[in-house]
């Protein structure tokens, strides 16, 4: 079987800006995820009940729901409603939220992945201080 590369080297400069563009939403979806995934913490660690909710809430819809299906919601159902955006940024918004919520681990995940490195997970009491 041979393969002809003249067939796609007229195609070169297209393919290269497209990863060129991939790799920068791949680069701005990992830092503003990191820091929206800061704010989705802070919310499930709260002890105001909505907030708290609103942060399972988020995790659950955007870590649940493959990333495709966010991306045809974002791109073709916002425009549905009024909010039209450009590819590049209905990309990005959907990467960033599926960022956001995949990568924020539950206490289970995390006993889980201690346990495959081979430790075995400890809980430290820290004693109040006396009052006094």
């Amino acid at each position: 079987m041979t393969v002809n590369f003249g067939a796609v080297l007229p195609y070169l400069p297209v393919m290269l800006k497209a990863l060129a563009i991939s790799i920068e939403v791949t680069v701005l979806s990992f830092f503003i995820g990191s820091v929206l995934r800061i704010f989705v913490y802070l919310g499930r660690r709260s002890t105001f009940a909505p907030l708290r909710w609103l942060g399972y809430a988020f995790v659950e819809v955007f870590r649940n729901t493959p990333l495709l299906v966010q991306l045809y919601l974002i791109y073709f159902g916002l425009p549905q409603v009024g909010i039209n955006l450009d590819p590049f940024w209905s990309t990005l918004a959907a990467m960033t939220l599926h960022n956001a919520a995949s990568t924020t681990l539950r206490s289970a995940d995390l006993v889980r992945f201690i346990r495959a490195l081979g430790y075995e997970p400890t809980v430290v009491r820290v004693p109040e201080p006396a009052s006094g």
